[in-house]
């Protein structure tokens, strides 16, 4: 989706060269999206150096630096020192795959209206690429105990209105309550 490598990019670093919120004993339930996959060796020993709780760095074989369903997602996993790679596909969610195709966007107009759609509940490739990001989130938050349980927590989110909740709330300035 155009844009949002470079979005995600600055969303994690600091001018000082340091990733935002990563620190000494940095709370629970990290999931951060890799661009490119030699880096996740060296990106995951930083986090683990850093003494964080519990994350994941993830990377598409597709080439998005975010869980993919169109093909493998690399995975390292961190909690404390202690580095795992792992590598998820979508039956590890328990959904399927789909193509990059249905994923594109042109505008911000058809990405707005593609967040609209997820956050209504149609069901498709961009709702299924949400739900398997929450689910990692959410199992790196230890929320859940599987991607499968991330998946059927997140799905319940979106269905009761609280997804369109929160994004109403940071569109508005509210405060998340």
């Amino acid at each position: 989706m155009p844009g949002w490598r470079s979005a995600s990019h600055r969303a994690f670093t600091r001018p000082s060269g340091t990733w935002a919120g990563f620190g000494a004993g940095s709370a629970c339930g990290r999931s951060l999206g890799v661009g490119r996959p030699d880096w996740l060796d060296s990106m995951a020993e930083a986090l683990a150096r850093l003494g964080t709780r519990h994350a994941f760095l993830v990377c598409g074989r597709d080439g998005l630096d975010e869980v993919t369903l169109t093909s493998a997602t690399m995975v390292r996993e961190v909690q404390g020192t202690r580095i795992t790679a792992h590598e998820w596909t979508a039956a590890d969610f328990g959904l399927e795959t789909c193509s990059l195709d249905y994923l594109r966007v042109t505008s911000p107009e058809q990405s707005a209206a593609m967040i609209r759609s997820v956050l209504a509940g149609k069901e498709g490739p961009p709702l299924r690429m949400v739900l398997a990001n929450a689910a990692a989130a959410l199992l790196a938050a230890e929320r859940v105990t599987s991607l499968t349980e991330g998946v059927a927590l997140a799905w319940g989110a979106v269905q009761s209105g609280r997804a369109a909740l929160v994004l109403e709330r940071l569109r508005t300035g509210e405060p998340a309550t």
